[in-house]
């Protein structure tokens, strides 16, 4: 599954596309700076999630499963 990213001030917001028969996505995030991973929500039923909260110039990383 493809996540497109579109950064804002202190967020970002997720967008991709379900796979077949998908209903349900769980967000998690990683972040670099301080080695810190969290799932962030595991009953999404969109395909798009906003990340607030972030720290502007930090690098994270986000995981989208189905």
């Amino acid at each position: 599954m493809k996540v497109k990213t579109t950064a804002g001030d202190s967020q970002v917001t997720l967008t991709w596309t379900a796979p077949e028969g998908a209903t349900a996505f769980a967000v998690s995030v990683y972040n670099t700076a301080t080695g810190k991973y969290t799932v962030l929500n595991m009953t999404i039923t969109e395909n798009t999630y906003t990340v607030t909260g972030l720290t502007n110039g930090t690098e994270y990383t986000f995981l989208v499963q189905a």
